[in-house]
């Protein structure tokens, strides 16, 4: 029984290890992460907006002034990193006790979302609003070909409204 009682907390040490590891396997299996690595900026764009905007579409529509077009020259690809910024809030409207999700999305030349998708901006319940939140959040797009490539800040509201106020959208290109 001592010897027992001697090797329990090494047992214990091991059983938490296993545990842990396990724990951290699930994780990773659930989690998706990509890298892209791009090597010289090669432009910068930006543009920002202080007048309101607000949508209750539960469809993705564009938000006013939140666009810009890039170019990749002939012969060269780019990579772009994409950064919308905006101090915006969401208001729950209907059905009664529903929660609104208010979400951003950037498209690229007309059709596809840029990675990592639409993202739940904000949120609110059971007829409330939140308060206005200033946030950001970074997408990446690429590696795309040459040629004129237009990205387009995108927004809707779930069972709510969602408004807007100052806002920038910046696009950077970098060579792949």
């Amino acid at each position: 029984m001592t010897r027992v009682l001697k090797a329990w907390p090494r047992l214990s040490l091991v059983i938490v290890a296993l545990l842990g590891a396990l724990l951290v396997g699930t994780t990773a299996a659930l989690a998706v992460s990509v890298t892209k690595t791009g090597k010289t900026v090669r432009a910068v764009k930006v543009v920002t907006e202080s007048g309101a905007t607000s949508t209750t579409s539960s469809t993705f529509v564009d938000m006013a002034v939140m666009s810009l077009t890039m170019t990749v020259p002939s012969g060269e690809q780019g990579l772009f990193v994409i950064e919308f910024s905006g101090s915006g809030t969401c208001t729950e409207i209907a059905p009664t006790n529903a929660t609104a999700f208010c979400d951003v999305m950037i498209q690229v030349d007309n059709s596809a979302a840029a990675p990592p998708g639409d993202v739940v901006w904000l949120q609110a319940a059971n007829g409330t609003s939140s308060s206005f939140h200033a946030q950001s959040f970074t997408f990446v797009s690429g590696p795309l070909n040459a040629g004129s490539h237009r990205f387009d800040v995108q927004f809707r509201s779930l069972n709510g409204s969602f408004h807007f106020a100052d806002r920038s959208l910046m696009v950077m290109r970098t060579t792949v």
